[in-house]
């Protein structure tokens, strides 16, 4: 028995989160649809689950080495039984600048198309956004 949209969708998140902190570019990578498209938080992109695997590989073994990721208020909208809207707010800590010092902790939000392909599923679009410079936001 498969697990209603919005659990397997947080399941995703919690392996997104996962992947990141244990810095594994191919698992982070297979979380994604083949034809995918990711912007960073710096509007940066890549396509595809290939390209995003690179480009993380990279990434993980520089300036996010040793950073650890944590999702909160996860908000997940059904668009179509398989499509959906999903919110995360972030926080980091442990990322490092160009030239390898410490950066100060950092919040965000990560904002993805999801859809369900080959019975499962996978982010189509990810946007990252870097809310550190913006006054906190007041959670509920």
């Amino acid at each position: 028995m498969s697990l209603p949209p919005e659990e397997s969708i947080q399941e995703v998140v919690k392996n997104r989160m996962d992947a990141w902190n244990r810095h594994d570019a191919k698992a982070f990578a297979s979380l994604f649809a083949k034809d995918a498209d990711l912007t960073n938080w710096r509007g940066q992109g890549a396509t595809g689950r290939d390209e995003i695997e690179r480009v993380h590989e990279l990434s993980f073994a520089t300036r996010f080495k040793i950073s650890h990721q944590m999702a909160k208020n996860v908000k997940v909208r059904l668009i179509k039984a398989d499509v959906a809207s999903v919110d995360i707010l972030w926080n980091m800590t442990g990322a490092l600048d160009g030239s390898g010092q410490p950066r100060p902790s950092r919040r965000g939000i990560l904002s993805w198309i999801m859809t369900k392909e080959e019975g499962k599923w996978l982010i189509k679009v990810m946007h990252n956004l870097d809310l550190t410079a913006i006054s906190p936001i007041k959670e509920a």
